[in-house]
């Protein structure tokens, strides 16, 4: 799982935390079984809804629980009505042979109803419902329903027939298991729940990928970060990074408008130089223009071939005395020099001016 993950999920973990912290109690649900054969089966998931709605603080509802062909990869889906006590729930009939995945998709959509009751959301555009999705996953886990989510995200089973084999598979939710993990950690960690107490209950394709995870994140996972002297040297170093980064500022921006008043300098003098030009280029063809004299037609039309063969060369020419002198300018910012404490070479604006005073 990218870093980019960890980050948006630890934004949405201080969202929850800022919101509802206070509702929430430090503990988490232990797995538990249900049984989805037999006539009361809807009875049993009915009890279990009411079960996960109670340890999140959503009493005095009354979860309806209805068998329904949902689109393909959906699980379930919840009846967000702020005005009843009553709350449907379908649930694909698919997952009936997998009693951990109606667990979690219970604690998927119960967490839903959480959000939706305390006014939660990531957005309300149809772009943000991913993220919204994402959001109720990380909400079951930070409401305490990490435990069922986990053993429910991914769950297997294998059908024997005769000799034959045949392993189905369902995956609830919308983060995968290394991700639900990581906010299972996350969240345990921020509330100083002992190891053994947060692997007991977890079922055997759980325990690799939150093993793993507390490896691959284990910047993310460090007890000192509870540390009051740990946090203080922490801050300390944040802001001598802001001091460093403010100072450096200042000094960049400085920097970029004594280059930049020098480059407006040597705008003005190019511009003053080529308007001098053409205004020579232009009394040139007046002159022309109004001549009798065949001898001094034939002069002036080769004086103005001349001028014409050198204007390209010496645009080119001073093009690179500008680069020159702006890279020399660069030079001299980085070694802390000015141009006065220079002597050794000529000004921009000396050079640019010598350059289109120069006559032909």
């Amino acid at each position: 799982m990218a870093n980019v993950f960890a980050d948006d999920y630890l934004a949405k973990l201080i969202f929850l935390e800022k919101a509802v912290g206070h509702k929430v109690s430090y503990r988490t649900l232990d797995s538990f079984h249900i049984y989805t054969k037999g006539s009361s089966v809807y009875v049993e998931i009915q009890n279990a809804a009411k079960r996960i709605a109670e340890f999140v603080g959503l009493q005095g509802l009354t979860f309806l629980i209805e068998p329904r062909n949902l689109s393909k990869g959906t699980c379930g889906r919840i009846e967000l009505n702020a005005n009843s006590l009553e709350v449907f729930i379908q649930i694909s009939p698919d997952l009936f042979d997998f009693p951990e995945a109606i667990l979690a998709t219970l604690s998927h959509e119960i967490s839903h109803k959480f959000l939706h009751i305390n006014g939660l959301s990531w957005g309300g555009n149809i772009a943000d419902h991913y993220h919204n999705e994402v959001l109720t996953d990380i909400t079951a886990v930070f409401l305490g329903l990490g435990k069922l989510m986990l053993n429910g995200c991914h769950v297997e089973r294998v059908v024997a027939n005769g000799e034959d084999r045949t392993r189905h598979v369902r995956n609830v939710g919308y983060l995968e298991s290394d991700q639900l993990a990581f906010v299972y950690l996350l969240v345990s960690r921020m509330r100083r729940i002992p190891h053994d107490q947060m692997m007991t209950g977890l079922n055997s394709l759980c325990v690799y990928p939150v093993s793993r995870t507390s490896k691959t994140f284990a910047h993310y996972l460090r007890q000192e970060l509870h540390s009051h002297d740990n946090n203080q040297s922490l801050r300390r170093h944040v802001m001598q990074q802001i001091e460093t980064m403010s100072g450096q500022s200042k000094e960049f921006i400085e920097k970029l408008q004594r280059l930049r008043r020098k480059l407006d300098s040597a705008e003005k003098t190019i511009s003053q130089a080529f308007e001098t030009k053409c205004s020579e280029a232009l009394s040139e063809i007046k002159e022309f223009d109004a001549s009798l004299d065949p001898c001094l037609t034939y002069l002036l039309a080769l004086r103005m071939e001349q001028a014409s063969l050198a204007v390209l060369p010496e645009i080119y020419s001073s093009s690179n005395e500008i680069v020159t002198a702006v890279r020399e300018i660069e030079i001299k910012e980085r070694k802390g020099e000015s141009d006065k404490d220079n002597n050794s070479s000529e000004s921009l604006i000396g050079r640019i001016s010598a350059l289109f005073s120069r006559k032909r």
